[in-house]
């Protein structure tokens, strides 16, 4: 009978789980990508289908399974991974073990109750269903794939749900669901009330789809408030929690992935109801940052599918300063960035409720976004050159000196010049002051450094690399104790027990089995091999094998030859005459001699 983990292994495939993450490369039978732990711009990600592991061999060196992807792609514990992966098999999870529940898992719950809750209350409420379908213009399956709900008035509708359910107050309140009264008045006498009250709600998933967080924009504005003379906000949304940190969340990323990776761009909005719209009107790689700036970790998520967006913030004063802060994060960080011109329309909600073709034709003629403003401002300032050049440096040039390329910023350059008639030397001087004035963002993440590992090591891992992939070829196998055996002693006491096993020599005379093979990430180091050596013939790689075992040999031979000019400097300064002195220089000449004939 096969475990639960053994079962979603079993049906799962790794390069497909990767994908919706990652967008990957094929590279001969494996997969590669720039990592999306740390950031690179040369891809050392590689996914492993034979094997069903993954690995960077650059910055940070992580590695693993399915499992430990999801767990470090989350940032979730393993129950947590083993319940996203086995919804996403089908594979049916025994009863939750209470000693492995945590309290991610616990919220998560409590959410997704909340939800329901929600959902339940926006099908028996007519009125509010009516203004989304007919005022908003929203289709009943966009309603229902995107699980939006509704908070009816009320001080503690869903307190009162969550309660009856057996949650306690303390973790509604830690999900941000209720408020703690700080100084209750005599005409409320209960200690919490609900957030979200006479409210649309839009659930805020993570990048697995699970609920964590809730957006809620007002429905009537005779909301209550503990202060009748302040208006209720338009939009809330759940503050910071345990499961939810707005920084790392996208709106609709979790529905748009899939699609962001297949056309390679991302359309990026600012609301719920923008997302909404685009995603029904066919856009369905559409994400929204609602409630918060652009955040370098939201890049991160989208710089692992794509590294081309498409902005379609809102055409008032916020939305263009909005724009503005965006688009610079976006530049410096190498992203291609187009904009979209939204004519007399406010919001994208707005141009697609009106026209859903037309939002398809204006993604289509999205301009990269130095080339849009130079052609606003050349219209609008065509006939006064001196104004046109003004405006130009005040506009263009805070996206043009983000630009990591060069040859990018050169062919912008030449455009200017065009549009302005400034001289090419002069825009360029210009640019370097223009640097000075803007800080750099810092980046997405910096570049881990692995521990420096002696040229020992390397080449044992090496040699445990070629060894796992020697054991494929039938042919060699027989080969591989003889090989081995000669140069036991070769390797340190950390790697002889696995190249014992993976060599399937003997120790105390019995032949040891892959069962008790040492913790020692064998497949990992014959993935590593594999893309390193190329090798495919049994020959190629006893040749690649015997190779390293020589270099592994001359290591160990300099090291004896520095160990003994040490010992021979030292007695030489105190005893030249010390019979030592003559055994210790017919020794090192000795070793001389066998790394020269080596060679």
């Amino acid at each position: 009978m096969f475990s639960s983990v053994e079962q979603i292994k079993q049906r799962l495939d790794i390069v497909d789980v990767i994908t919706s993450y990652v967008k990957l490369q094929k590279a001969g039978e494996n997969y590669k990508a720039c990592c999306p732990f740390h950031n690179e711009k040369t891809p050392s990600f590689y996914v492993s289908p034979g094997r069903g592991i993954w690995h960077c061999f650059g910055g940070c060196g992580k590695g693993g399974d399915i499992f430990t992807f999801i767990m470090e792609i989350e940032k979730c514990d393993f129950p947590e991974a083993l319940k996203i992966l086995a919804q996403r098999a089908g594979v049916e999870l025994k009863k939750e073990d209470p000693r492995i529940r945590s309290e991610r898992n616990h919220l998560l719950n409590l959410l997704e109750d909340a939800k329901n809750f929600y959902k339940k209350n926006l099908a028996a409420h007519e009125k509010v269903l009516e203004y989304l379908l007919k005022e908003r213009g929203l289709a009943p399956e966009t309603i229902e794939n995107f699980e939006l709900g509704y908070a009816p008035d009320g001080w503690k509708n869903v307190y009162d749900f969550l309660q009856n359910k057996g949650y306690s107050a303390q973790e509604i309140e830690k999900a941000g669901l209720i408020i703690k009264i700080q100084h209750p008045t005599s005409n409320i006498q209960h200690p919490y009330y609900d957030r979200f009250r006479n409210r649309i709600i839009f659930p805020i998933n993570d990048s697995s789809g699970r609920t964590v967080a809730f957006g809620g924009r007002v429905f009537e504005l005779g909301v209550r408030s503990l202060n009748s003379a302040i208006a209720p906000a338009k939009y809330i949304n759940s503050p910071q929690t345990v499961i939810y940190d707005k920084s790392h969340i996208l709106y609709g990323f979790d529905k748009a992935k899939k699609e962001i990776s297949k056309e390679n761009y991302c359309v990026l909005v600012e609301g719920y109801m923008d997302a909404l719209m685009s995603h029904q009107a066919g856009a369905k790689n559409t994400v929204a940052i609602s409630g918060v700036a652009l955040t370098p970790e939201h890049l991160n998520l989208i710089s692992r599918l794509t590294k081309c967006i498409i902005t379609g913030f809102d055409a008032d004063e916020a939305g263009h300063s909005a724009t503005g802060r965006s688009v610079e994060l976006l530049l410096s960080r190498g992203f291609d960035v187009k904009i979209i011109n939204l004519k007399e329309q406010k919001d994208p909600a707005d141009l697609i409720k009106k026209d859903a073709n037309l939002w398809k034709e204006i993604l289509q003629k999205a301009a990269p976004i130095i080339a849009f403003y130079l052609d606003i401002l050349e219209k609008k300032y065509g006939g006064d050159k001196r104004q046109l050049i003004f405006q130009t440096e005040q506009i263009v040039f805070p996206y043009l000196v983000r630009l990591v390329n060069e040859m990018e910023k050169s062919f912008w350059i030449k455009q200017i010049v065009g549009t302005t008639g400034v001289k090419e030397e002069a825009i360029w001087e210009q640019l370097k002051k223009t640097r000075s004035v803007y800080r750099e963002f810092p980046s997405v993440n910096q570049d881990l450094t692995l521990k420096k590992q002696s040229r020992n090591e390397q080449l044992e891992k090496r040699i445990v690399g070629v060894l796992a992939l020697a054991r494929s070829k039938k042919n060699l196998e027989d080969k591989l104790p003889e090989i081995i055996n000669n140069n036991l002693d070769l390797f340190s006491p950390n790697y002889r027990e696995c190249i014992n096993i993976l060599a399937g020599t003997r120790l105390n005379g019995e032949k040891i089995s892959m069962e008790n093979l040492p913790v020692v990430n064998y497949q990992t180091l014959a993935l590593e091999a594999e893309l390193i050596y190329n090798c495919e013939t049994s020959e190629e790689i006893e040749s690649e094998l015997r190779s390293l075992i020589q270099n592994l040999k001359n290591e160990t031979i300099k090291r004896n030859l520095q160990s003994l000019a040490l010992a021979i400097k030292k007695i030489s300064e105190t005893d030249k005459n010390n019979p030592i002195l003559l055994q210790k220089i017919e020794e090192f000449n000795k070793f001389s001699k066998e790394l020269n004939n080596s060679r």
